[in-house]
Order: structure tokens, then sequence, then C-alpha cells
């Protein structure tokens, strides 16, 4: 028998649901959600109410997306799917029966939620003098036991329908779940009947006991200061926990950490995962969801168990997706440009004419010869690495123009190097820039760190179209690394420029770094594969 839409992960079955084309680059390829139910005749007629309630929300994002801000319409459809989906099923699910088995503690939480005064006016079933008497007694007796005369707590319930009242079937299960925890044996009323055997906790969000402390009414960006108090954490970990802090606080409105639950993590680990990607991904990298969530973890985890604001952490059982496993890892290695592709990224605006030099992507008059241009020769034409060309030198080394890497080059041993300037790469002017841009600072100082310099590059070659799974600007580097091997200098001497190692034994003997009799040597056997005669300076 098929089973469209459904999926079992160990006994529980879930919904798969495909987003449309048309929305795909807001919410993903599909949402996942649990079903809540082992049993599969329940789960198909759940999934039939979750494909009415879609088809919904698909007609009102297209409606909505027409009249929003295009910059922001990426955050606000997503989360404004979210808010609408979790109000339709916590509207459908009033006409649905609620089965409650409380603990002692959980007990005393929802109490706190719903008054006395809510309870007893929406339970129809209290005609009986009997157990409508048994029942007020155990209220009342509660709510002195909780608060001592003084109110509970003021905020906002989160069990409540939007009228503010808890629904009739919630109050049923309620009432019976209180009775049935707190009654001693002897005191039951004997037409109270014994409570079967329900489903596992309750049917709607439980917040931790109420231990006193008041810090357990604030939200979580007022306890970000006093968590980075006791935590050594670089300034860019702070940035990246407080935005992830501030997302999750406007997710669930505002929630004080007391009413925090395991539901609204899942809700936003749904949330992150359905984000697109930032380089053209359907979906967020399992990196990124794992970081975001871990934030917010880590956050509630101090909550718990370094300063006691709440019993239970709410984040102990919400797991990150489980990263990519080596074989798709392995798929995935960077490639060279193939030929085409190295004639294409030459004969862009770039290096052909843009319009200014904040508007380097659209063809134009205006020749760019300054840090971006060379960085993609010196890439392609030395074979450095992104984070080697900052703070390199150029000198010469005998009669060779030399890149100086022995003081950038740090991710080996063997990264420690001596790399000869190409006759291609001289032509274009370099070693001239780089002469009068050492006399004032440092080569490619206008994006010190390594990380913007690869930001920069890969946001070009999306831009012009050369950027996908296989091929960034890494791929710059394997492109020298095939000119080496087309060249037939002996792998020794290839390994040396390059800046790897090997196991011969003969690369120990000899000098630590390239001679001037084998840079020369390089600069003439080594060719580019195709023409760049166009980038050459006219004298």
């Amino acid at each position: 028998m098929g089973k469209p839409y459904l999926f079992k992960r160990g006994s529980r079955w879930y919904s798969r649901i495909r987003v449309p084309q048309d929305l795909r680059p807001f919410l993903g390829e599909q949402i996942v959600q649990t079903l809540r139910t082992e049993n599969f005749h329940l789960a198909r007629k759940k999934i039939i109410r979750k494909l009415e309630k879609f088809a919904i929300l698909w007609d009102e994002l297209r409606i909505r997306a027409q009249t929003m801000d295009h910059n922001q319409k990426d955050t606000n459809l997503r989360l404004h799917f979210f808010e609408r989906l979790q109000q339709l099923e916590r509207d459908s699910s009033l006409d649905e029966a609620v089965e409650i088995t409380l603990t002692k503690a959980e007990a005393r939480a929802l109490l706190q939620e719903a008054r006395p005064d809510q309870v007893r006016p929406q339970y129809p079933a209290a005609i009986a003098p009997g157990p409508a008497q048994f029942v007020a007694e155990v209220l009342a007796h509660l709510t002195r036991v909780l608060h001592g005369g003084q109110q509970p707590p003021s905020h906002v319930p989160l069990t409540t329908n939007p009228t503010g009242a808890i629904t009739p079937q919630q109050s049923d299960a309620l009432i019976g779940a209180l009775a049935t925890t707190f009654a001693p044996p002897q005191a039951a009323h004997s037409t109270h009947q014994p409570a079967q055997k329900k489903r596992r906790g309750p049917s709607w969000p439980v917040p931790g006991e109420d231990n006193g402390d008041p810090r357990r009414w604030q939200r979580l960006p007022e306890l970000l200061e006093a968590y980075f108090g006791c935590r050594d954490l670089s300034e860019k970990t702070k940035v990246s926990t407080a935005a992830a802090i501030r997302d999750f606080d406007a997710l669930v409105h505002g929630r004080p950490i007391g009413e925090i639950t395991p539901q609204n993590l899942s809700l936003y680990k749904q949330t992150i995962m359905a984000r697109p990607g930032r380089v053209g991904r359907a979906q967020a990298a399992p990196a990124t969801v794992q970081k975001l969530l871990n934030h917010v973890r880590c956050v509630l985890s101090w909550a718990t168990d370094e300063e006691a604001i709440i019993t239970d952490n709410p984040g102990a059982k919400v797991r990150p997706p489980p990263q990519r496993r080596k074989a798709q890892v392995e798929d995935a290695k960077r490639r060279a440009f193939s030929r085409e592709m190295q004639t294409h990224l030459f004969a862009s605006p770039l290096f052909t004419g843009c319009i200014s030099r904040d508007r380097l992507t659209t063809k134009g008059e205006y020749v760019y010869r300054e840090d971006t241009f060379y960085f993609f020769l010196c890439s392609y034409l030395t074979g450095a690495r992104t984070s080697e060309l900052p703070g390199s030198e150029v000198f010469k080394h005998g009669e060779t123009w030399c890149l100086d890497l022995r003081q950038t080059g740090t991710k080996t041993g063997a990264a420690k190097r001596i790399v000869p300037i190409l006759p291609a790469l001289e032509k274009t002017g370099f070693v001239d820039w780089a002469l009068a841009r050492q006399k004032t600072g440092e080569l490619f100082k206008g994006k010190r760190v390594p990380q913007t310099w690869s930001r920069v590059a890969n946001y070009y070659l999306e831009q012009i179209g050369l950027k996908d799974r296989y091929h960034v600007a890494y791929s710059l580097r394997h492109c020298f690394k095939q000119m080496l091997r087309t060249s037939n200098l002996n792998t020794e001497l290839a390994n040396r420029i390059f800046g790897h190692s090997s196991n011969f034994v003969g690369e120990q003997y000899g000098i630590e770094y390239l001679s001037e009799a084998d840079a020369a040597l390089a600069v003439k056997a080594i060719k580019p594969p195709i023409s760049l005669e166009h980038l050459y300076v006219k004298k």
C-alpha cells in the first residue's frame, strides 16, 4: 500500500510535503514535521488535514509576497509561514480530544497557567456535587501551596486559545490529570474512575517547574550579557550567538526563558533548516544549522546547570541534524576550471572593462587594475592559497622575480615557499604594482582576513556563472597544479613550488627553499593553457 507524504522515523510517522516551485527560494524544497503518532491509520487522517492547511498557506504566501519589500521578503515570508502554520494547527487541535498524563512538577506548572477561575467555568462535566467539590478543593489547596495567598505571576499563557480561556477538552483532561496526580487513595471520590494508560507526556507544551528565581520571566536576549560574562568567547562567536538568540526570540514572540519548551527548539530547528543557503543552496548547510541551534542550546544549558534559572533544559533532547557522510564530502571535491571556463573568467568585466571599482560584474569602459584583479591572477598563476596572498612580498631571486610566501604559508611545513612569477603574470604589470604597494603597506591589505577574500572571489565567480559545488575560488589553485603537470618539471621541484610534501628521501637534501636556478627553470617551463595577451600592459 502506498504512503504518499508519509514516512517513518523509529516508531513515529512524519509528514513530508513538497514546497511549490515558486516558494522554494524562501522555504526550501520540502517541509518535514512529526505527526505525533505511531498509528498509520491515524497518521493518514492527519496528513489529509495537514494538506488542506498547506494549500491555504501556499495561497496566502503568494499574495503576501506581491506586497512585500524585496529585501525583506525571505525572512518575513519564512516567519509568516511558520506562525500561520502554528496558528492553523492550534485551531484545528481545539476540536480534537485531549489526553494528559502529568507528573507533579508538570501539574504545578500547568496550574499556574490554567487559573482556577478559568478552569471551573469551562468544566461542563462538574455538575454532580461530588466531583465538582473534589476538583475545587484540589485546585484551592494547590493554589495556596504554590502562591501563598499571592496572585500567580502574570505572563502570557501557553495553552490558551485566542479568547484567553482554556478549551473544554483541555479543561476536562487537565482536571482529570490533576485528580489522578494529587488525590491520595483514601481521599479519592468513589465516582472517580482510575485513569487508563495514556500517551506519554502532555498533548501541549509544558514548561519546567517554577523554582522561584525571578529571572525565569526574562527573555533570552536579556540574559546574554550575564552569559557572555561567564564565558571566554571570541567577538565573532558573541556576534553569532547574539544573532541566533535574536532570531529565536522573534520566532517565539519574546517568550520568557521559563516558558521555552522543546517544541520551540524543534520549530527553530525546522525554520533554519528551511532557509536557503548562502551560495545558491536550496537549504542551509547542516553545519550552519548545527551552529545556530547549538548557540541557543548552550545558553539554555548555562541557565539550567550553572545559574539554576530553570529546572529543566528544554534543549537537552533537541539534536542538530547529522553532518554529511564522508562519501558525500568526497563526491563534492573541488576541481580545476576547464579551458572554456578559464577563458570565460578572464574575458569577464573585471578583466576587460567594468562600470566602476564598485561594480566589477557589469561590463563597462572602466579599466580596473587593483587588488581583486591581481588576486585572481596570482591565485591562477602562482597556486597560492587564499590565506597566503595577504601579506606576501615580491622580490628578485637572482634574475627571476618571485613571490615570497615564507611568512604567510602556515597551513603545512611545505607551505613556506618561494614561487617564481611567470612571464604572463609579470607582463600584466603585477611586479610594478606590487613593488609600489609594498612601499606604502602590504599586498592585498584591503581585505586582510582570508575568509573575506574567499567570499569576494566566490561572489564574483557566482555572478559570472562559474561557481557551483565543484568550482570555487580554490579551483584556481587546481588550475596551477595542472600547469605544473604539463610543464615536465620533476616531481620534487613541482611539489616545492606548489607547497606540497612527498615521501621522497631526496627532498631532505639540498637548500630549504627554491634555488635561483630552479626558479629560472620553472618560469621557462610553466605556461598557462590559455592566452592572457589582452591583459598585458602596453608599453
